[in-house]
């Protein structure tokens, strides 16, 4: 190995970083957001049928939301570690890789 890593985000990701900057801060800072983010070198996965699927059937088998279900099942897909900071996805220990990062401000596990 070269110790370099491949990074892997959901479009579900994708989403979520933009209305929430819109909300917060307004749309412009929303596309700022996104023109910064487009420069990173990251592969955006889109959903298709068979992803559909392994949501569903992550989401009707564990406690997580249906954002979260998408972003699991694009980990699982490219058989990657899910680096996250939200407890949520602790319900999917042992289904899939994870590497929980300290909680957000004000969340417990």
């Amino acid at each position: 190995m070269d110790g370099r890593v491949t990074l892997h985000a959901s479009f579900v990701s994708l989403t979520e970083m933009e209305y929430i900057t819109a909300q917060k801060l307004g749309p412009g800072k929303a596309r700022e957001l996104l023109e910064s983010v487009e420069e990173q070198p990251v592969t955006w996965h889109h959903s298709d049928k068979a992803l559909c699927s392994e949501a569903a059937k992550l989401k009707a088998a564990h406690k997580v939301s249906f954002a979260d279900a998408f972003v699991a099942a694009t980990a699982q897909r490219m058989e990657a570690v899910l680096v996250h900071k939200d407890p949520e996805f602790d319900a999917l220990q042992g289904v899939i890789k994870l590497h929980p990062l300290p909680p957000k401000p004000g969340k417990t596990t």
